[in-house]
């Protein structure tokens, strides 16, 4: 009995639950061109050659060493990465490009572990889950072309991105926590015998006064790539993006 009321609020849910189909859009919009202009800012920053054409070795991840560097034809992939970005917020030909996107620049974080960053991860995951929401159904191109008009979206379309941020944040924080006793830890263990370190702690912890140094914490901090700074082109607008759209979703 119980079960059965589950499984009939579970598929009323699915399939009768409608919800307001701007905010998604808004998602959609504010997600491509995020990501448009940060790989712009990547590609204009010449991190594309100094990340991936001048290193003779990259790093692979366990089980995709198939993933290769195609010299000059990396700027390929990240074009086509731009150009599905821009189609995702006009929302035009939505599934393919963002499944086009998804493929692209999960196939550019796979190129070199050394460039991993968890916005990375999280962009990958949220755009794979984009393939399966109906996100070009209003305000987009797709809408005015195919002369169609949306009037609601499946709940559970919007309720999943709410679901999949919150857990994100979550874990982060969980991880966070942990980060920083390992980073706390690592300096006790660094501080005795180096002078660097006789004043530091994690309140006062900035990479740049050791990146000059090519200090060993250093290499240790930014897995082991003195650039890590220049990796993280998502930040620090990306956390502010995340929360105002949260709250949209609400």
């Amino acid at each position: 009995m119980f079960l059965t009321l589950i499984r009939n609020w579970f598929l009323n849910y699915i399939n009768k639950k409608k919800a307001d189909p701007s905010p998604l859009a808004v998602f959609r919009i504010g997600f491509g061109i995020m990501m448009a202009i940060s790989i712009i800012r990547f590609w204009s920053y010449g991190w594309i050659e100094l990340l991936y054409l001048n290193p003779k070795f990259h790093f692979k991840y366990f089980g995709f060493e198939w993933v290769k560097v195609f010299g000059n034809l990396t700027y390929l992939i990240f074009f086509l990465c731009l150009i599905s970005a821009i189609f995702v917020a006009l929302g035009y030909r939505y599934k393919l490009s963002i499944v086009t996107f998804f493929l692209t620049f999960t196939y550019i974080e796979l190129m070199d572990k050394t460039t991993y960053l968890n916005h990375y991860y999280f962009i990958s995951s949220l755009s794979f889950l984009m393939c399966f929401l109906p996100a070009g159904k209003y305000f987009s191109l797709d809408n005015y072309f195919s002369k169609k008009n949306y009037k609601s979206i499946p709940k559970w379309s919007i309720d999943s991105l709410k679901l999949f941020i919150c857990l994100i944040y979550f874990f982060a924080g969980i991880a966070k926590l942990e980060t920083k006793n390992g980073i706390k830890n690592l300096i006790a263990s660094y501080k005795d015998g180096h002078e660097d370190f006789t004043n530091l702690t994690t309140d006062t912890l900035t990479l740049s006064k050791f990146e000059e140094r090519n200090h060993p914490f250093c290499l240790v901090l930014s897995n082991h790539k003195p650039i890590y700074k220049h990796v993280e082109s998502l930040h620090p607008n990306f956390h502010a993006y995340v929360l105002l759209v949260l709250s949209i979703l609400m």
